[in-house]
Parts: C-alpha cells; structure tokens; sequence
C-alpha cells in the first residue's frame, strides 16, 4: 500500500507534464482517479493550497486536458516571480 498523499500525487501530476501545460480540477481528478462524487472537490482543495507555493500557479486558462476555459493549475518556470493580484 501506498503512503503517498493526495497532495503528494496531484504534484507529482503537474511536475511530470509538461510545464506549459495547465489542467482543471476536473481533469486532474479524472487522471489521477481520485475518490467518488467528491473527486473535483478534492482535487480543487489540493490545487488551491499548491498555488499558495511558489512551485505552482492556479488562475483563469484554458485547461490542456479538456480544452475548457476553467480555473487551472501549472507547474512554474524556474525563476519566475509569484503572481499577485
């Protein structure tokens, strides 16, 4: 059994895509196949506090996944400065 969190794996999901490449909630809970019913919550929770790191960002885009104009998640450049409102 793995110990590997929820967290750990929706990371996981955005280092190993390419890195101009965002996705919404919806699809990264499809792809990682995470829980029943609840699965765009839960994956709306784990994005929100990884965009609160300076590793990720999470705003308005087009999802890679989908192709829907939805709220979405990516991985940072190297040396990018945070995004502030």
């Amino acid at each position: 059994m793995s110990t590997t969190t929820v967290s750990q794996r929706v990371a996981q999901f955005l280092r190993d895509h390419r890195r101009y490449c965002a996705y919404c909630d919806k699809c990264i809970a499809k792809e990682l196949r995470l829980g029943a019913g609840k699965n765009r919550t839960i994956a709306r929770n784990v994005t929100s506090v990884l965009a609160e790191t300076d590793e990720f960002r999470r705003g308005p885009g087009i999802c890679c996944k989908c192709g829907e104009h939805r709220l979405v998640t990516h991985r940072r450049l190297s040396g990018s400065r945070r995004f502030r409102d």
